[in-house]
């Protein structure tokens, strides 16, 4: 892995002070250490407190080690186990996918995740850093704009990804309101749903790609078999317009 990034360490220290919405008391995560890999996958946020008492309690075991690098790298150990054991199966074809198009190098997926090569092209990080219940975050939309214009503008200007991610419905939503895109093709409409794989301009040379949530319902019954067919078309209108 290379070295950490210093302004990255710094806004995970920012983000231990912040306390702009109602889920700072659950904590937050962030994935972030290495400077500028080409692509970006924003999720929606890190899930539900209940659903991360053994990652606490490892921080806790920190103790006066308890710094930014360290609290990352054991934030990276649960995102790996998230993205091997619980997302496998989407991750595979996710993958799989960028690697035929050769945006991406590796023989075998444990190994490209378990040896941190993943982070070298990938940055990982949550539209709302804060932990809380998709339902919580539903009835305050806000948590969105406030963690968007105090964390996420700033990580997407400083490590300018070439294309990025966007997962889920809200996601897309923040990106779409707060960001000044354009649609490489015509778009209906901008809902997620018609969005869905379909390639937007961001400034000169940067693009982001709505895509719908890896959940199986989402996978099985929102877009079904043609999930990947438009990813897949998507991440080729991204080769064509960078070539």
């Amino acid at each position: 892995m290379k070295a950490p990034d210093k302004y990255l360490l710094a806004l995970a220290d920012g983000l231990e002070k912040c306390k702009r919405c109602q889920f700072w008391k659950s904590g937050h995560c962030f994935y972030g250490l290495n400077q500028r890999p080409r692509f970006m996958i924003i999720m929606q946020n890190p899930g539900s407190p209940k659903n991360t008492r053994k990652l606490d309690e490892e921080i806790r075991l920190l103790g006066k080690a308890k710094t930014s690098k360290a609290k990352i790298l054991i934030w990276q150990k649960f995102l790996k186990e998230w993205i091997l054991d619980e997302n496998r199966k989407f991750f595979s074809n996710f993958f799989k996918e960028m690697r035929q198009l050769k945006l991406v190098k590796f023989s075998e997926l444990d190994s490209y995740v378990t040896s941190n090569r993943i982070f070298n092209d990938f940055h990982f990080t949550d539209a709302v850093k804060c932990r809380a219940r998709t339902e919580d975050l539903q009835k305050d939309k806000n948590s969105f704009c406030k963690c968007f214009d105090s964390f996420l503008r700033e990580e997407i200007d400083y490590l300018k990804p070439r294309l990025i991610f966007a997962f889920s419905t809200r996601t897309w939503a923040i990106l779409r309101d707060r960001m000044k895109l354009e649609p490489v093709a015509p778009v209906q409409r901008w809902s997620l749903a018609q969005s869905h794989g379909r390639l937007f301009k961001y400034g000169r040379n940067q693009f982001v790609m709505p895509l719908a949530h890896m959940s199986k319902k989402m996978l099985n019954f929102y877009l079904r078999d043609s999930y990947f067919t438009f990813f897949n078309e998507g991440l080729k209108g991204y080769v064509s317009e960078t070539q």
